[in-house]
């Protein structure tokens, strides 16, 4: 008999803990060759101011915490990220808003910014009409106006149309989206005599 032709020894399988045990069943193979969704946004550079959707992006996609108290947003573990944190001292009121709708990772490869903007469209109750977009340009019939928006988000952001969507929905954010909202009621427990 020739060592090709003995059997393998049997392999005895290394003691596991329930938690490896409940993992065995999933496959853990990482596609190393499949390309990442790019970001729509950069990372500013050291010292360039950074903008809102450059701040949104960051926020999101790290999962930082922001916390609403009376003196405003903070950033937790600031000290770790100061530029960060000064963006959304900076952008507080568009920040506090994106917190407050809840807003999701945009969808389509838009950017933060502009998906806040398409979000709040979509939960604001209907403007008044005539709503001015800008000079000599303002919408008349509000449905239509939203089935369109709702069409050039669906195209995605290479579309023609997509640049001047983010003008209109700019516009009219800056128009009429409130963005003072009040600070939370903070409440203090009464000490026990």
């Amino acid at each position: 008999m020739t060592v090709r032709d003995r059997p393998a020894p049997p392999v005895e399988a290394a003691p596991t803990s329930r938690h490896a045990e409940h993992l065995a069943e999933y496959s853990f193979q990482f596609d190393v060759e499949a390309a990442r969704p790019p970001h729509p946004v950069r990372r500013p550079a050291e010292g360039e101011r950074w903008t809102l959707a450059q701040t949104l992006q960051e926020v999101r996609l790290r999962s930082i915490d922001v916390v609403e108290a009376v003196g405003g947003l903070r950033v937790r573990h600031a000290h770790r990220l100061p530029a960060l944190a000064a963006a959304v001292s900076e952008h507080q009121r568009a920040v506090r808003l994106w917190l407050r709708l809840g807003v999701g990772a945009p969808a389509r490869g838009w950017d933060d910014e502009t998906w806040l903007r398409w979000t709040w469209l979509r939960s604001a109750p209907p403007l008044p009409h005539p709503a001015a977009l800008r000079p000599g340009v303002s919408v008349t019939d509000w449905s239509q106006f939203m089935i369109s928006v709702a069409d050039q988000i669906a195209a995605g952001p290479e579309a023609p149309t997509a640049a001047g969507l983010r003008r209109d929905l700019a516009d009219l954010f800056a128009a009429h989206a409130v963005l003072d909202v009040p600070a939370p009621t903070v409440w203090r427990r009464a000490r026990a005599a």
